[in-house]
């Protein structure tokens, strides 16, 4: 059988930690996350970085939808893991966690360098 990670549920975790540990703000909403993780895996398209991370493909924006379900997935099991917590002022809003900030430390690589590096970008924007 083969190992499915990439665009894996365990993969958008890793994504959306990533994104919240370098959001600005104190929390931001599950739109706001999906929006800073497209940006950050096609940085090329949005002129913050030399490449895409996922690659050039004509089909990435039909990947939206399954994105969006991807990340609430993810989001769903970072606070049952408490890696990240719920802010509901203004609806749900979602911050990275003490743990969570322990934990993504952990994960070091040129992949998450390059998504940290266009995440930080793609908040700029």
């Amino acid at each position: 059988m083969k190992s499915k990670l990439f665009n894996s549920p365990f993969e958008a975790e890793l994504r959306v930690l990533l994104v919240l540990e370098n959001s600005p703000m104190d929390a931001i909403s599950s739109d706001m996350i999906l929006a800073i993780d497209f940006v950050s895996i096609y940085g090329k398209e949005f002129g913050i970085s030399e490449e895409n991370l996922h690659g050039d493909s004509s089909y990435k924006y039909s990947e939206l939808a399954s994105k969006k379900e991807l990340v609430n997935i993810a989001i769903k099991e970072l606070v049952l893991q408490g890696l990240i917590e719920v802010v509901s002022h203004d609806g749900f809003k979602y911050r990275i966690s003490e743990i969570g900030l322990k934990y993504i430390s952990s994960f070091n690589g040129v992949y998450s360098e390059i998504f940290s590096d266009n995440a930080k970008s793609a908040f700029e924007q």
